[in-house]
């Protein structure tokens, strides 16, 4: 979580000197919706909430927030919306994605991305120009899926990425994360 605040703060600099955002947008969100991607138990998007106030944190995972999680059930933080459901639910990430504020602008977060969905989190930024600026992933593995049959060499899903790194001699996820960056 706080290497994706840094990141985060690091993207609303450079935003600030292009003059895409406002001062206040770079010291504490106004006008600006960070989107954190498989939030889990919803800490990245506290520690953001708590770095940037006024700025409006949605986040989105597979998994309901369990009777412990009272921080997401009761609606502690009022700038937080957590949302059931899965980032392939494009109807999902639309209605999120359009939450972001007028003449604002919108940062995707992401951390443990499993497998393909680093490179669908990154396809919003396509998705979404006039509304997303930046989109921070922090991938954690690689695809174990089976690859369909119609998957040729050189596909950028994921697949194959082991077989083409031992193939270079070169460690599989270094050659993922270099592909994600290309992408």
């Amino acid at each position: 979580g706080i290497a994706i605040i840094d990141r985060v703060e690091h993207i609303l600099g450079r935003l600030h000197a292009g003059g895409v955002v406002t001062s206040l947008t770079r010291d504490t969100g106004k006008d600006l919706l960070l989107f954190d991607l498989c939030s889990g138990k919803f800490i990245t998007g506290i520690m953001l909430t708590t770095r940037f106030p006024d700025a409006k944190i949605a986040g989105v995972d597979i998994r309901p927030p369990n009777p412990s999680e009272l921080h997401l059930r009761e609606k502690a933080f009022p700038n937080v919306e957590r949302l059931t459901g899965s980032i392939y639910d494009s109807e999902l990430i639309k209605n999120v994605v359009n939450q972001t504020p007028k003449d604002g602008t919108c940062i995707v977060t992401a951390t443990h991305l499993c497998g393909d969905l680093s490179r669908l989190a990154l396809s919003f930024i396509d998705q979404y120009p006039d509304q997303i600026s930046a989109t921070v992933v922090a991938p954690c593995c690689l695809m174990r899926q089976k690859k369909p049959r119609n998957w040729m060499p050189g596909d950028f899903n994921g697949f194959g990425t082991t077989q083409t790194a031992r193939g270079k001699g070169i460690d599989p996820f270094d050659l993922w994360v270099d592909q994600l960056f290309h992408y």
